[in-house]
């Protein structure tokens, strides 16, 4: 939500009485204490006061959070090529929309064999995209999955076609490359965000080497 609010700044109606209701709701659902400093700086910082970047960086997280809602059964993942519509998480954390139930409060976090899984998907589907940014070419992905010497590796629930994981309907090294890359970013974050949920520890500094 900072990352939309300075995104959209010109075209709202009252930027800081929005930017007071993410602080209140940070402090009412006592998420404040979960945040470490990085985070607390750009979620505080006023309305207009974001470079670019910093902008870019907050938008990006949903998809992290999205990783997070299906880890709690509130929603389902969005397929690996699709971008988080934003607006569907804030509402469900009541962000939005103000609420005075907490959405989460009933929520049931799935089994550990589920979460080792997604961890387990997410690495195989970044480094697919990580190795194609570096050998552009295709590849048997299940072959290499049932081979590999690192991982766990899974592809339960991964689009693929002529045996290679697909974007938009077309085999990855099919892809137009601005397709590879908003993918590749996709990953990223939704691999943080798996690892954070079995390794625990500081979210900023979860690794996702592949």
């Amino acid at each position: 939500m900072r990352g939309i609010l300075e995104r959209d700044l010109d075209g709202l109606d009252d930027p800081a009485e929005l930017h007071q209701r993410l602080m209140s709701w940070i402090n009412e659902r006592g998420v404040a204490s979960h945040l470490e400093e990085p985070e607390m700086e750009l979620v505080s910082a006023p309305p207009g006061s974001l470079d670019s970047q910093q902008t870019i960086d907050c938008m990006w997280q949903v998809e992290g959070l999205e990783v997070l809602l299906w880890a709690l059964q509130m929603k389902d993942l969005p397929s690996c090529d699709e971008l988080s519509d934003v607006d569907t998480p804030l509402n469900l954390l009541g962000i939005w929309k103000p609420s005075t139930d907490s959405p989460v409060a009933n929520a049931e976090l799935r089994p550990i064999d589920e979460l080792e899984t997604q961890q387990a998907v997410q690495l195989t589907i970044h480094w697919r995209l990580r190795e194609h940014g570096l050998r552009p070419k295709h590849m048997n992905l299940p072959v290499f999955v049932e081979q590999a010497k690192f991982g766990p590796l899974s592809l339960q629930g991964v689009p693929l076609i002529d045996d290679d994981l697909a974007i938009r309907g077309v085999p990855l090294n099919q892809a137009a490359p601005e397709l590879r890359g908003l993918s590749s970013s996709i990953a990223s974050e939704r691999h943080r965000a798996a690892n954070w949920l079995m390794w625990g520890g500081s979210w900023c500094e979860t690794d996702t080497s592949t």
